[in-house]
């Protein structure tokens, strides 16, 4: 699968756990902008990709990063 694919934020929980063609969504890439106007980025985190808050949240051990499906 090619990462273009993949949800923007693997964490299911997260308002970007979004992919290309989903409802609301336009485009792809590495930045994202929600309804209310944040713009946030995404990272690799392991072998997943997360926004960046999400990513932040794992960092400091707040989120337990989802396992690699693809795997």
């Amino acid at each position: 699968m090619r990462e273009f694919d993949l949800a923007f934020c693997m964490n299911a929980a997260c308002v970007l756990h979004v992919r290309p063609g989903d409802q609301h969504v336009k485009g792809n890439g590495n930045w994202a902008v929600t309804a209310d106007g944040i713009i946030a980025g995404r990272q690799r985190v392991g072998s997943v990709m997360l926004c960046d808050c999400c990513a932040a949240r794992a960092a400091d051990g707040e989120l337990v990063v989802p396992r690699d499906c693809a795997a």
